[in-house]
């Protein structure tokens, strides 16, 4: 059962025999009442919709909500590619600030409510979006990015608009950007925000004050809860693929031992092991592949030294469908390789990023839950071959 919000009182909504029609005004706050409310309903989905755009196709709707994943939108061919601005003065480099080409489903926070599923367990673990904000393209930012955070698979997904859809150039007004980095970042980033904003000329003085002193009032919004994991239907399918786990060492044998100890024990067995040693040619020690002649491995030579050589070198030899990055000084659980496996059956992804639990360093609260990962450690990831040699 899905059920359409229908934005606008303008355009009547349309017939939907998907579930049942709710007509709202298209703010921040009627949105936020209608999830709020909606969070008790029985239903699989809500599609949040712009009557603007004329009449959502109720097949695609449905064989969108079919897919892996928990909120699709299309906020990036609806103008939001880079907003707010303000967010090149916090987070520049964040790998998710970078936007996909609007004309392809990719991984994106820009969510847009004027074309919007989202499944009904999200609106059940995330808090409402905030009403502070004076602009709806403001308020879905904001609820986007906390529920990327929050693990909420989100995709943009151009498909769900009508061939014929306006693509409007949105700019939001300084007031709703400034919120946004108050929301998702506090005061003194919003502070460093608005500070680079006036240095830049991207806004006055006076219209910076005015800006800041209503915020400072505006009431904020707390996070809501991770969802629980696994979500989507297990195939069993990736649990059967041949992994090859990839190990460049550099005159780290004791180490080495250690994990080629570990892999021996695991729950699920490697497909092929790949040693690419660069150790110097008078410091080997060849004896030690041969105490584990019984795994499947292969050592290859690399003279020259150098971590991304040596994991091409790897790479090129590679004859699994998926393939393991691990490091020589790695202590490794017996069910690791199974929990990647499990990870990708269960989410449908290409890549699963584990965490590395380091002594010494603090482990950030954003790895107590699966997400989508702005990091990629070639210490501990599972990856489709396919995709990795795709990618270059």
């Amino acid at each position: 059962m899905i059920h359409l919000a229908w934005l606008g009182t303008s355009n009547p909504p349309p017939s939907w025999s998907l579930g049942t029609v709710h007509v709202l005004e298209p703010t921040p706050n009627a949105v936020s009442v209608l999830m709020r409310d909606a969070a008790d309903l029985p239903s699989d989905a809500w599609l949040f919709w712009d009557g603007a755009l004329g009449r959502p196709d109720e097949l695609t709707v449905s064989r969108v909500c079919g897919r892996r994943g928990d909120l699709w939108h299309a906020g990036l061919a609806l103008g939001l590619a880079g907003q707010p601005q303000l967010l090149d003065s916090v987070a520049p480099t964040w790998m998710l600030h970078r936007d996909p080409d609007p004309e392809i489903e990719a991984t994106s926070w820009r969510v847009s409510f004027r074309a919007c599923l989202v499944r009904s367990d999200v609106l059940r673990s995330v808090e409402p979006p905030s009403n502070a904000f004076r602009t709806l393209e403001g308020s879905g930012l904001e609820y986007g990015h906390r529920c990327l955070g929050l693990g909420v698979v989100t995709r943009h997904f151009p498909k769900l608009l009508p061939d014929q859809a306006p693509t409007p150039t949105v700019t939001l007004p300084i007031e709703d950007q400034l919120q946004f980095v108050m929301h998702r970042y506090g005061t003194r980033w919003a502070r460093w925000a608005m500070l680079r904003a006036i240095f830049r000329r991207l806004v006055t003085l006076p219209t910076a004050v005015s800006a800041w002193r209503a915020v400072q009032k505006a009431p904020r919004v707390s996070a809501g809860t991770a969802l629980p994991m696994p979500r989507g239907l297990p195939s069993g399918r990736d649990l059967d693929k041949k992994v090859t786990i990839l190990i460049p060492t550099l005159d780290r044998y004791p180490f080495l031992r250690k994990l080629l100890g570990q892999l021996r024990s695991q729950t699920v067995g490697p497909g092929e092991i790949i040693i690419v040693d660069q150790t110097d040619v008078s410091q080997r020690k060849d004896d030690l592949y041969e105490e584990f002649s019984d795994l499947p491995m292969h050592v290859h030579y690399l003279d020259k030294k150098g971590q991304s050589s040596a994991r091409n070198l790897g790479l090129h030899h590679a004859r699994g469908d998926l393939v393991l990055f691990l490091d020589d000084d790695d202590e490794i659980p017996d069910t690791l390789l199974e929990s990647h496996l499990k990870a990708l059956d269960s989410s449908g992804a290409e890549v699963s990023c584990g965490a590395v639990d380091e002594p010494g360093a603090l482990t950030a609260d954003l790895l107590q839950h699966p997400q989508v990962s702005s990091v990629f450690p070639t210490g501990n990831s599972l990856a489709s071959l396919q995709a990795v040699i795709g990618a270059g």
